[in-house]
């Protein structure tokens, strides 16, 4: 296959990622975060010209002002609202803007990481065809991106930052190198995990970025100076903004990373590999553990074949290289926040997102480099049957997902008889809920939230619950609000899963309807499942 047919298979992939995508998304985007809903909220508040702050209740929950009060984010990275505010330039508002740039993000995945594989595999331009139809048919991956949240752009920008690094060790040009150092900077501000990233690139250029000791020192130096712009920005910006926590509104504490969240990570494991009906279960675990062991084996096995036969050796060491350097940074990363920072981070496959991807890369390398045609052969035939079996999955997901709206912006919220109930309360009237930024993002009404038992980024008891629950029942009182609780969402997947299954200690966070009931004196006003509906009751009166 010629490089320049190459170019345009990959390119052919890359507008069939995004015209799946599209297809799948008749409805727009599903919603059912506080991330994003954070996220377009920022939006928003920037195109209205009050910056990038946040008014809805997550902010309030973690601060001592009144809810609704503007305040400056810097627990979220900016640049995600700031793509989704220059889009909405030409699409109309946040949440429409956020959908074309997920469907334009999800090609830009497929293409780079094709771009990767081929920059990895010149002789061998098929393995790039086999990487982008990888990520192209992903179900997982495909999901994801039908949600508004900054791993949408985070991605591809990292695959473009890895393949302008591959293009400027080949070349030897400094453009690339430049742009490749303010991609991954902006990738800094996208998510702050992005700064492992840039500490991974410094590495690789200072230990193989050129032939000589000070030549690497100084491209390495040239790269630190620019990607630490955009970072430089956004911390001077945090510390003057006022906001809690300043920098990264992040806390350090020790809490060591627990078995709920190796458990998450399996489940993920083993929904990339297998068919759904296995997914979770003990054995669809131990296979997915194992089709992983043995990639990373292989990817290493197989180095020595490349350097021994191939006279391109280089240009795969360096894809290789910065692959492995940036997956196991990654993981690293991982395990080092949430033991330190926030805890309650679950190893689900949205924050493994990029393990998958780069994996796919290291699959699709690995028939360039095995000895002899029969193994070369195995393994192509092995992505191969990948590709049918996610093709498959990805397909039963889309016509699932055409066929309702899901999420926060779901009929059974939007037209439910407790929705209705919040929009017929007079303004002055308190709503107090566990999914008060579903309230606030669809009803465009405040809601006060539940505190959680403890802080879901440190573990240590919420100090505040006490004060805010006498606040909120003396106002409930007043002015004849609602308490309303609700269990689980649905996500827009046929396996119906519930927040539990993606946060399985929110138990410990979250208060049960009997904790309640021993806090506030809760009369029942109507069920509406998964909905439950309470006011302050007289004296003698609770139930």
């Amino acid at each position: 296959m010629k490089n320049r047919s190459a170019l345009v298979l990959l390119a052919i992939v890359a507008i069939f990622a995004g015209v799946t995508l599209k297809i799948a998304m008749p409805h727009g985007l599903t919603v059912w975060s506080v991330d994003s809903v954070t996220y377009l909220d920022a939006a928003r508040n920037v195109l209205a010209g009050k910056g990038y702050v946040y008014n809805g209740p997550w902010a309030a929950a973690h601060t001592s002002v009144p809810e609704g009060s503007p305040i400056p984010l810097t627990h979220y990275p900016p640049f995600y609202s700031l793509v989704l505010v220059a889009t909405s330039l030409l699409a109309g508002e946040p949440l429409r803007a956020a959908y074309w740039v997920s469907v334009i993000a999800f090609a830009l995945a497929a293409l780079f990481a094709g771009l990767v594989v081929r920059q990895a595999t010149p002789e061998r331009p098929s393995n790039a065809i086999l990487a982008a139809l990888l990520v192209a048919v992903n179900p997982i991956i495909l999901k994801l991106y039908s949600n508004p949240f900054s791993e949408v752009i985070y991605m591809p920008m990292a695959l473009a930052g890895q393949w302008l690094l591959l293009r400027f060790s080949k070349t030897g040009k400094l453009l690339h190198l430049c742009v490749a150092a303010l991609i991954f900077g902006l990738g800094c501000i996208t998510r702050y995990s992005g700064v492992v990233w840039v500490g991974a690139a410094g590495l690789w250029l200072l230990v193989w970025g050129a032939d000589t000791f000070l030549r690497r020192v100084k491209f390495a130096a040239l790269f630190g100076a620019i990607s630490g712009v955009p970072l430089a920005i956004l911390v001077i910006r945090n510390h003057f903004a006022g906001s809690a926590g300043a920098v990264a509104d992040r806390d350090v504490r020790w809490h060591p990373i627990g078995i709920e969240h190796w458990l998450d990570s399996t489940m993920a494991l083993s929904s990339w590999f297998l068919p759904t009906r296995w997914t979770g279960t003990r054995s669809g675990i131990m296979v997915a553990v194992v089709c992983l062991l043995l990639l990373v084996a292989c990817s290493i096995l197989s180095r020595r074949y490349r350097f021994a036969e191939q006279a391109d050796g280089k240009a795969f060491r360096d894809a290789y290289a910065t692959t492995a350097i940036f997956l196991v940074t990654y993981v690293l990363h991982l395990i080092v926040s949430i033991s330190l920072t926030d805890y309650s981070t679950p190893l689900n496959s949205r924050i493994l997102l990029p393990v998958l991807i780069w994996l796919i890369c290291l699959a699709a390398m690995l028939p360039a480099v095995m000895p002899g045609r029969l193994w070369q052969g195995i393994v192509t035939a092995g992505c191969s049957v990948l590709i049918v079996m996610s093709f498959g999955r990805a397909a039963a997901w889309v016509k699932y997902n055409r066929n309702g709206v899901f999420g926060y912006l779901s009929p059974e919220w939007t037209q439910s008889k407790t929705a209705d109930a919040i929009r017929k309360l007079p303004p002055s009237a308190v709503v107090f809920s566990n999914r008060s930024e579903q309230i606030y993002f669809t009803l465009n009404r405040q809601a006060v939230c539940i505190p959680e038992k403890y802080d879901p980024m440190s573990l240590a008891p919420n100090k505040r619950a006490h004060d805010v629950f006498s606040k909120v029942h003396a106002e409930l009182e007043k002015t004849g609000g609602l308490v309303v609780r609700s269990g689980a969402i649905n996500f827009g997947d046929e396996s119906k899963r519930s927040e539990e299954d993606l946060v399985p200690w929110s138990d410990l966070q979250e208060y049960t309807l009997t904790e309640l009931q021993q806090i506030l004196p809760l009369k029942k006003v109507f069920e509406d499942k998964p909905w439950e509906v309470f006011v302050i009751a007289p004296t003698g009166a609770t139930n």
